[in-house]
């Protein structure tokens, strides 16, 4: 196409163009430029002056005035290109004349105008508006602001509008490029601002007193350059939105003062706060997550929330300079986190008055505080430890902290400027740390008191710093007595939190303490009398007798427990023929192990043993004796071998009156001995074992001739038990004083014999299921949990061999209840409790309803009715109560009414069919006897008569599987329970038994082998135990007076009615699970993950598909993550190798791969390795976002870099090859751009992005080579390939992948052009949208880029200088062009005209530009039409359509439009020169370029145009005598 540039001569071009202009305005009869308006006459003269001017192409400018009462005079105006502005006008109430405005161009500005009451601006729209500014009109009640302004490229501003209760507008702004501000109203409801998404400087909404409701600007974003937000006294304000999409603040954010504020969210993206942060004076009860924010520049403030719970975590917030950091009254708050990464405060540090605060970390690099740190009202029981800080420039004050209990979180602080305050902190018992103990050494003022231990008060506190502390000695008493920050310490050994004062009986072993039942209640006395074992409550005395002792002995003595052989072991014929046997405490059995003798010398020489004891300290027996040598009678102490009974000479005993060991006690710390210089005088030693030396405790009278001796090493008691009146007493090691503690047995017990031994040893009881150890093995009801699911059968367990079924797991054992029938009721009642309610009236209703049962077959429970007048066999709705008469129940043969009662009737598992007991007339009269009932007809079948019992009645019938029971009465209160034999109807009485009530119903549990009884009338529960028959009472279900007084008829143990809920269990115990939770029928259920439970194809393993659905609900919508670990057998890696030697070799089985650079006997060579991995199981339109190689390290002959570095690059593969046949004479090598590894000489692990290389592996490419940089010898890599033998080891790649979608716009009106504010992103365009966003009105087909004007020509006058020419739109009473850098953001430049043309100045020469056009018609702009690229002249004016001069180039292509074939280009010039074209599209992107040579004269070249798409593009020549664009359309 050959533009054409009018041939006018310069005179008569003037004389045009003064035409046109005089035409222009004679027709507008507006003014050319911005209008002023100061008085109300030149308002009311403004239709005079401009009569029809509706269209002012300046600004209106109206004030400053003070005689300006109305716009009525300027009715008539629709647009004003320009800004509107209506200042300082005393008297003007309201501006209703511009109500016909329909369109402002650049700003509105309404400020200072003291008598303005309302503004409705509500129909102006505008395109490129400025900024509004509507401020400081005090009488202002009312403001309708655009609702058609879609963006400010300023601000919005309107504050201190203090009447302000209106507020409306702002529908279509999404685009705020400085500030949006409201201040200072009295607006109670704000418009809806969610459709605001960029905001570019700040956002301040303050003093709004009446606001209530939301304020939602979560869809906010900005730049890097946004200032601050600050919300701020809006007292009713509800929720706030903020911006998600702020990724930095440069000043601070604000937000207090809103005192009603309940809900905070948004600020996602928020990481960088220059200044401030500050969240005051709310109700929110959740901050939005705030742990993204790593910068806060001077200060963080937090308080007054009320309501606030949670955790505030700011760990993540780092500063260079920061003020302070106060965190106070919020007194529901229970965690913080405070800023980790903050070295210093130059003011104060506050957390103070959080009084639920139980978790507080952080603060981990604070080293000074320039003000005061103050912790104070709060529960926690730690504070961070503040390694780094060393000085506090002003005051401490620890106060009121109900946690803490030291202040070792301190251990680094240095320096306290200030007063130190340590004042009511219930728990802090240490708080002499150096530089508090510095601090009160010297003059400061200091507060220390209401804490506790050695931080009582100052005085304490000065005893513990001068290391005297409060009493010098740590007791048990709960306080830090010796002042060194622990409570307790050397009496809570064990750890479990118990000391010995609060109980602990055994410090030793952390699970025995108070409220654990442990060795403290399983250790009891043994004693051995005559030759019986007997075990006594050190409690009380009391005893019983364990086991006989067998084989027997004449005396049984010196009896001691060793832990280590769970063995009692005692010494027979203690004074004749001592010998040392061993007894096990449960049975009774005796061993006998040998004599007691020395070892040397070898002649038999111990005459008498008269103790012994095992020593908990090493582990070993000891024996206090007589021998014969090496003096006779010698009384000394020996260690006996628990093996064979060989004694071992230790020490002689001295230091007693008699040097007895009558008694030995010992614990792991003390010994004790007991002797006696009398028959009733006794005394208590310790004794030092290695050398036999004693020393007393106590010397007292005791009672009785002789003693037994033992200890309870937990509680530190020794027990004494005297010979023969066996009367128990005890003895504290610390003072030697005795108590008794009560009688064991009176002398004519166990036939007078005396007491000969008695030992402190684990209890022998059986374990039961009663939530203790009884067995005292260490584990509590081991015996009664047998699936291991944590719950035993005595805490409700109702199968024992299952571990899913249990309390609190919804089973069989809460899917079944007793039914039963009271008169025309049915009732459900609790097996556990007895605990009944009504299911449904029974309808219709019969006199009496008995003898019922639950048939699981027809999952309906049977029942009798008018049992004993004409029983019917019935069925009932378990659900819903709705009884069916089926039949009488009559005997089959004779076919005469012979059925008298029914008693019973019971499902019977093992066969499937109904039971009855009954009473006929046949084959004799009233005969006791079992039938088989027919559930479809009630016919009769006689099994067998019932004999065995008084009464040979079948009261109850109860089957199981295997057991079948029946119920009968002697008397009405006098019960009996039997087995029964159905096929001869013999009784096996199991137990007979008091009922105390008359009549009875029966039921079983099957699954917990539980019969139940309910009592006729008083209905009371009744559970009795099949293997005993022993009956208990469980409760009763009702009073008698309910029910009108009627009787219960009959039972049935049956599934319960609950509803099904999603949780994996059947609890409508219908044999499904969650069966209502699957809606789709794809398998799963909403519980167990399907995210659509609607749809079939959604669900947890389904195939992504490109749907905007997440079809595997993975979280992951369009896309996913895919792990590829070949083995062996798909596995594809080999390497080649370059050594002479070894190039033909293949390596496709190795373990290894190899990337190295080497020697073979003296030959250099190289060795690469290849790789690849199949992607086909990716969907084929997937892309992969991201893809990590993670390869394990072989370390075969380690990662060597002995001569340099091992520096590497992965490249694609440049062609197909076989890992069972490439080597290094046919690889093909690599291609494309490689990805270089950095040197690693650690022999580690690698994890390699290898995003960028990801489609070179199959299907789309052929893998890749990985090869050094520089392959000198003895540089080397090894990863283990995926031939190793271990999974984990292979090489592993990671695909994150994804469909690509895009986002769509609305075409609501087809015209090819979409709606900007109506999107969708999908892979495929959804019906009704398009791929752009270029539709100004989607309501009017007439109104796109299409139907404006488009390009026609441009003449080049400068090289700053053009004149662009455009279609003319027939109708069009104006245009408008825009233009801008191509390619840029910058803003557009906008010019009007009322011709289809516009001259441009003031351009930069050489320079790309962009432009677009629209054109006003019938009152509407049109759409701006698609960018139109165009270039400044360089060095020479050029026209686009030849001109006069003949140096002048001209250039043609055709076909144009051209259909897809190649277009060809003739170039005119008349000067040979070097020619340079390019083909770009609409966006400026370069297609093709080229640069030939040029002849002078006709040239021609060609354009492939057979790929290009169709649309819009341009030929642009750069020739020297300027550059000429040519458009290029293709179809």
């Amino acid at each position: 196409m050959r533009p054409i540039l009018l041939p006018i001569a310069r005179s008569a071009f003037s004389t045009f163009f003064l035409i046109l202009l005089l035409t222009d305005f004679i027709a507008a009869q507006c003014p050319s430029g911005n209008v002023t308006l100061t008085t109300q006459a030149q308002v009311d003269a403004f239709p005079s002056n401009y009569p029809g001017c509706t269209h002012l192409p300046g600004s209106l400018i109206i004030g400053p005035s003070t005689d300006i009462l109305n716009l009525n005079s300027l009715s008539n105006l629709v647009e004003i290109a320009g800004g509107l502005s209506i200042s300082s006008n005393d008297d003007l109430t309201d501006i209703s004349g511009l109500n016909g405005l329909s369109f402002i161009g650049s700003n509105i500005s309404i400020q200072f105008n003291d008598s303005l009451q309302s503004i409705d601006l509500a129909n102006v729209s505008s395109t490129n508006m400025q900024y509004i500014n509507i401020g400081d009109n005090p009488n202002l009640e009312t403001f309708h602001a655009p609702k058609f302004v879609p963006s400010l490229e300023n601000y919005l501003s309107i504050r201190s509008n203090t009447s302000l209760t209106t507020l409306t507008g702002l529908d279509d702004l999404s685009y705020i490029g400085g500030a949006l501000i409201i201040n200072d109203t009295k607006v109670t409801t704000f418009p809806d601002l969610s459709g605001i998404n960029f905001v570019g400087i700040d956002i301040w909404i303050a003093n709004n007193q009446n606001l209530t409701g939301t304020i939602d600007l979560g869809h906010v974003s900005s730049s890097t350059d946004m200032l601050y937000i600050n919300i701020e006294n809006n007292p009713n304000l509800e929720i706030f939105h903020a911006p998600k999409h702020i990724p930095s603040l440069q000043n601070y954010l604000s937000i207090r003062g809103n005192t009603s504020l309940t809900t905070l969210t948004g600020l996602n993206d928020l990481s960088y706060i220059g200044e401030a942060l500050i969240i005051n004076d709310t109700k929110v009860t959740t901050f939005p997550d705030l742990s993204g924010i790593n910068f806060v520049g001077t200060d963080i403030w937090i308080a007054n929330n009320q309501n606030l719970s949670g955790t505030i975590d700011l760990s993540s917030v780092g500063s260079v300079n920061m003020l302070y950091i106060k965190i106070q009254q919020n007194p529901l708050l229970t965690g913080l986190h405070a800023p980790d990464f903050v070295p210093t405060l130059s003011d104060n540090l506050d957390i103070s008055q959080n009084t639920s605060l139980t978790t507080f970390r952080g603060l981990n690099s604070l080293s000074t505080v320039g003000g005061s740190l103050q912790i104070a009202g709060t529960v926690a029981s730690a504070f961070p430890i503040l390694n780094n800080l060393t000085s506090i420039n002003q005051s401490l004050i620890i106060g009121s902290n109900q946690g803490i209990s030291n202040l070792n979180w301190l251990p680094s602080l240095s320096y306290i400027g200030g007063v130190l305050q340590v004042t009511n902190n219930t728990n802090l018992s240490n708080c002499s740390i150096d530089v508090v103990c510095d601090f009160i050494s010297g003059a400061g003022t200091r507060f220390v008191f209401g804490n506790t231990g050695c931080c009582l008060n100052e005085t304490v506190l000065t005893n513990a710093c001068n290391g005297t502390g409060s009493s010098g000695i740590e007791i048990c008493d709960g306080i830090d007595n010796d002042c060194d920050g622990f409570i307790d310490e050397d009496f809570d050994q064990d750890g479990d939190g118990f000391t010995t004062c609060q109980g602990d009986c055994d410090d030793q072993n952390p699970f025995v303490h108070p409220g654990a039942e442990g060795i403290c209640e399983c250790y009891v006395i043994y004693a051995t009398i005559g030759n019986e074992l007997v075990v006594i409550d050190p409690s009380t005395g009391d005893a019983e007798t364990v086991a006989t002792i067998n084989p027997g002995f004449t005396t049984i003595a010196g009896l001691t427990y060793h832990p280590g052989y769970d063995l009692l072991f005692a010494v027979t014929e203690h004074i004749t023929n001592p010998t040392l046997v061993s007894i096990d405490r449960h049975t009774g059995a005796l061993t006998v192990i040998g004599e007691i003798q020395q070892i040397n010398p070898s002649v038999e020489d111990m005459v008498v043993i008269e103790s012994m004891e095992y020593n908990p300290s090493d582990g070993l027996l000891y024996a206090g004796g007589s021998t014969s040598f090496p003096s006779n009678v010698s009384k000394s102490i020996f260690t006996i071998n628990s093996n064979n009974g060989e004694a071992t000479f230790i020490s002689p005993i001295s230091g007693s009156c008699e040097n007895d060991a009558d008694g030995l006690a010992f614990t792991a710390t003390e010994k004790y001995t007991f002797d006696g210089c009398t028959p009733t005088r006794k005394q208590l030693f310790k004794i030092d074992l290695a050398t036999g030396q004693l020393t007393a405790i106590n010397e007292f009278n005791f009672p009785n001739i002789g003693a037994q001796m033992t200890i309870d090493p937990f509680n530190n008691i020794i027990y004494v038990i005297a010979h023969l009146d066996r009367e128990l007493w005890g003895i504290s090691p610390s003072d030697g004083i005795p108590y008794i503690i009560g009688a064991t047995h009176t002398s004519t017990e166990y036939n007078g014999e005396l007491v000969r031994g008695i030992a402190f040893a684990p209890k022998n009881d059986p374990e039961i299921c009663d939530g203790f150890d009884n067995d005292c093995d260490g584990l509590i009801d081991e015996d009664f949990d047998q699936d291991g699911d944590g719950y035993t059968t005595c805490n409700g367990d109702c199968d024992d061999q299952n571990p899913f079924v249990h309390p609190g797991a919804e089973g069989i054992c809460e899917c079944y209840a007793i039914y039963a029938t009271i008169s025309n009721e049915l009732v459900v009642i609790d097996p556990s409790t007895g605990d009944a309610e009504t299911v449904a009236t029974i309808n219709p209703g019969f006199t009496t309803i008995a003898g019922m049962t639950y048939h699981p077959g027809y999952d309906l429970l049977f029942a009798v009715t008018e049992h004993i007048t004409n029983p019917t066999l019935v069925s009932i709705d378990r659900q819903t109560g709705a009884l069916n008469v089926i039949g009488e129940i009559q005997q089959t043969t004779p076919t005469s009414q012979d059925m008298v009662v029914i008693e019973s009737m019971e499902y019977n598992p093992s066969d499937g069919l109904l039971y009855a007991g009954g009473s006929t007339s046949f084959p004799s009269n009233v005969s006791k006897s079992i039938f088989t009932i027919n559930p479809n007809s009630g016919e009769a079948t006689l099994i067998s008569s019932i004999s065995g019992s008084c009464e040979n009645d079948a009261d109850g019938l109860a089957f199981t599987t295997t057991e079948k029971y029946m119920f009968d009465g002697c008397t009405p209160t006098r019960k009996q329970l039997f087995k029964i034999d159905l096929v001869t109807g013999q009784l096996t009485g199991i137990n007979e038994f008091n009922f105390p009530n008359i009549g009875a119903q029966m039921t079983i549990d099957p699954f917990n082998n539980i019969i139940y009884v309910i009592a006729h009338l008083d209905r009371e529960l009744w559970g009795i135990s099949p293997s005993n028959g022993i009956p208990y009472s469980i409760g009763s279900t009702h009073t008698s007076t309910e029910y009108n007084g009627e009787l219960v008829r009959g039972i049935a143990f049956a599934p319960k009615n609950d509803p099904e809920i999603c949780d994996g269990f059947d609890n409508d115990c219908d044999g499904l699970i969650d069966e209502d939770f699957d809606q789709d029928g794809d398998g799963y259920t909403t519980c167990n993950g399907d995210c659509d439970d609607q749809n079939p194809f959604v669900h947890p393993g389904a195939e992504e598909i490109c749907d905007g659905l997440d079809n595997n609900c993975d979280g992951i919508t369009n896309g996913g993550i895919a792990v590829f670990q070949p083995g062996t057998e798909d596995g594809k890696d080999a390497f080649v190798q370059s050594e002479i030697s070894r190039q033909s070799s293949t390596s496709g089985n190795s373990e290894r791969w190899n990337i190295l650079g080497w020697t073979w006997d003296g030959s250099p060579g190289r060795v690469r390795q290849y790789f690849d991995f199949d992607l086909s199981n990716l969907p084929t339109d997937a892309s992969i976002d991201a893809a990590t190689l993670e390869v394990t390290a072989a370390n075969w002959v380690a990662p060597w870099c002995l001569s340099g570095s091992n520096s590497s690059k992965l490249e694609e593969v440049s062609g197909a090859w076989d890992e069972q046949s490439i080597n290094w004479l046919n690889q093909p090598g690599g291609s494309g751009v490689p990805l270089t590894i950095p040197a690693n000489c650690s022999g580690g692990n690698m994890t390699i992005d290898v995003t960028n290389l990801a489609q070179a592996f199959s299907p789309s490419g052929n893998g890749l080579v990985w090869s050094l940089d520089n392959g000198n010898y003895y540089r080397a890599l090894y990863f283990y390939s995926s031939d190793a033998p271990e999974i984990e080891k292979r090489p592993k790649l990671t695909v994150e992948w994804s469909f690509e979608s895009q986002i769509w716009y609305a075409d609501n009106d087809g015209d090819g052009y979409g709606d900007p504010t109506s999107i969708i992103e999908d892979c495929f365009p959804p019906l009704g949208y398009v791929d752009n966003f270029l539709d100004c009105d989607d309501n009017n087909p007439d109104l796109n880029p299409d139907t404006s004007p488009q390009w026609s020509s441009i003449v080049y006058h400068n090289p700053s200088s053009v004149t662009i020419y455009w279609t003319t739109i027939n109708g069009s009473t104006n245009y408008s062009i825009r233009y801008r850098l191509q390619g840029s953001n910058d803003p557009w430049a906008e010019a009007t005209s009322l011709r289809a043309w516009r001259r441009l100045f003031s351009l930069s020469p050489c320079t790309s530009y962009e432009v677009q056009f629209r054109n006003y018609k019938g009152g509407v702009w049109n759409c701006w039409s698609q960018s139109y690229p165009f270039i400044t002249g360089c060095a020479k004016s050029i026209n686009t359509g030849g001109g006069k001069g003949s140096d002048v180039s001209s250039i043609q292509l055709y076909p144009n439009p051209t259909n897809g074939s190649d277009v060809t280009v003739e170039i005119s010039t008349s000067l040979a020169q070097s020619f340079e074209w390019t083909l770009t599209d609409l966006s400026g992107k370069t297609l093709q370029s080229h640069e030939t040579e040029l002849t002078a004269g006709f040239n021609q070249i060609s354009i492939h145009s057979t790929d290009l798409p169709t649309g819009v593009y341009f030929f642009k020549a750069v020739l020297t005598d300027g550059i000429q664009v040519v458009k290029l359309v293709v179809r």
